[in-house]
């Protein structure tokens, strides 16, 4: 079977499931990620025995590189931008979730964040898919 049925079978049958929904259950527990990370990896070390691609154990970066795909970190991680600049450019109508976006005015602060997270009591107020996605953008801008 070729390395290319084979990515376009991992990437509709198994890729499309573990990222289903990313933006509202997305882990930020590190055992977590570890779990739906390893789903990938089996399938990159198929692919490197099968390609012949030499990488360290538990490295896939040259694999993912030859294949030209991205980790399923880095991918929830768009999704999750993209809800937001969706929200922010109209593109998704709601005004609920717009409203609650909390957009940084320029001022007297130094900040150059383009959203403003306020403090939380809670931690797991922090997995908030507006949240983590102004949080992802702010990171970014700076």
């Amino acid at each position: 079977m070729s390395v290319r049925c084979l990515l376009i079978l991992y990437t509709t049958l198994v890729r499309s499931i573990v990222e289903y929904g990313s933006v509202v259950w997305s882990p930020r527990t590190k055992c977590y990620i570890i779990r739906i990370e390893r789903v990938q990896h089996r399938f990159l070390s198929m692919v490197s025995r099968s390609m012949g691609i030499n990488h360290e154990p538990h490295d896939y970066k040259p694999v993912l590189i030859a294949l030209n795909i991205s980790t399923l970190s880095e991918r929830r991680n768009m999704s999750d931008i993209k809800l937001l600049n969706g929200l922010v450019s109209g593109v998704i109508n709601s005004p609920d979730l717009l409203s609650r976006i909390g957009f940084r005015i320029p001022g007297t602060t130094r900040s150059r964040d383009p959203y403003y997270l306020a403090s939380v009591s809670k931690n797991y107020l922090n997995d908030d898919p507006l949240r983590r996605a102004m949080s992802l953008v702010n990171s970014q801008s700076g």
